[in-house]
């Protein structure tokens, strides 16, 4: 749940973002920002997530295969982005409009939290995914 500063139902938030593996891309879970829009700035924060799939906010889960190219793309110009699996930093490359990321740990069974957060003009948003061993 993510918990607004300041604003109305018309707040500004940053556009949605996707993960891509193996051919399969999904909306990442947008985990708290702050962004300006029409005169109005917003902070929300959605707090500590992780991959439990009883958790009361469902995180994104992508899953992930040895030697899959794992890349992000976000809905807005962005100046910097760092990202950072199960609290490990993980390289980040910008490859146009996506993000390739490299150095990832190889999930477990209980998946793997991936936080990706992306500073642009109109502010900050943290982004999340669960990254889980792919089958077979």
């Amino acid at each position: 749940m993510l918990a607004a500063g300041c604003g109305s139902s018309q707040s500004p938030k940053p556009p949605q973002a996707s993960i891509q593996s193996g051919g399969t891309s999904v909306a990442m879970t947008l985990a708290g920002y702050c962004w300006t829009g029409s005169g109005v700035a917003v902070c929300a924060d959605g707090g500590e997530l992780t991959c439990n799939r009883s958790d009361p906010v469902p995180v994104a889960t992508v899953a992930v295969g040895d030697g899959d190219r794992v890349t992000v793309r976000l809905g807005f110009d962005f100046r910097t982005v760092v990202a950072d699996a199960a609290g490990r930093p993980v390289g980040a490359t910008v490859a146009g409009s996506e993000v390739v990321l490299s150095d990832l740990p190889k999930p477990g069974s209980d998946g793997l939290v991936l936080r990706l957060v992306a500073t642009a003009d109109g502010g900050d948003a943290a982004y999340w995914a669960c990254l889980r061993a792919a089958s077979g």
